[in-house]
């Protein structure tokens, strides 16, 4: 596991530095984007354990041309445990997820002769994630904490959007995600899918 995770280190480096080496010559195709937005759960065990929660992130961009964008992307969101799982009687703490994302992709534009540009993403990478410590105590029990745990999964997320452009160098855009998290071990003890839908909002700044 140690060597998959030093090859994508070494494949998202190596692959930023294009990027970062024709910033100077390629003046105003390298790009910044901010984010936010919330992060629907999919299917019944990611849904039914995990509330719908917030997030945002960077991207990096390189305007490959007018319609292909190679990016460098990162996220986190974050996921409240759903304490109605637990009898009322239970008093719960902790227990949420937290789940960050790096993705190498592309995004692929419909040119456009007006201010709005239609786009679809595409892209790959690793989701490092937590779950925090969680007691469930009773009246006069404390309760035995379980641990926080961590595990790393890899992933890709598909999607589409539209951007505005406000000025040559400032774009607002609007995006829905969708994000498949593939288990860490078949078979193991965490063997299901994390899917989830993003709904994103942002400005790209262009340099």
């Amino acid at each position: 596991m140690k060597k998959i995770r030093t090859i994508v280190a070494m494949v998202i480096f190596l692959g930023s530095l294009p990027v970062l080496a024709q910033t100077e010559s390629e003046g105003g195709r390298f790009s910044l984007a901010a984010y936010g937005g919330v992060w629907v759960p999919l299917g019944k065990d990611f849904s039914d354990s995990y509330k719908t929660g917030p997030g945002g992130g960077l991207t990096i961009g390189y305007d490959f041309s007018r319609s292909i964008q190679i990016i460098l992307d990162f996220s986190y969101t974050y996921h409240g445990l759903n304490h109605d799982l637990f009898a009322p009687e239970y008093t719960v703490t902790g227990g949420d997820y937290g789940i960050l994302s790096m993705i190498v992709g592309g995004k692929f534009y419909v040119p456009s002769e007006g201010k709005l540009e239609f786009f679809g993403t595409l892209g790959g990478g690793v989701f490092p994630s937590t779950v925090s410590e969680l007691t469930v105590s009773l009246p006069g029990y404390g309760g035995e904490p379980r641990a926080k745990t961590t595990e790393e999964r890899f992933g890709y997320i598909v999607g589409g959007g539209l951007e505005y452009r406000l000025s040559p160098a400032l774009k607002v855009l609007g995006e829905l995600r969708f994000a498949d998290l593939f288990p860490q071990s078949e078979g193991g003890d965490n063997d299901t899918h994390l899917r989830n839908l993003s709904f994103r909002l942002g400005a790209r700044l262009v340099l």
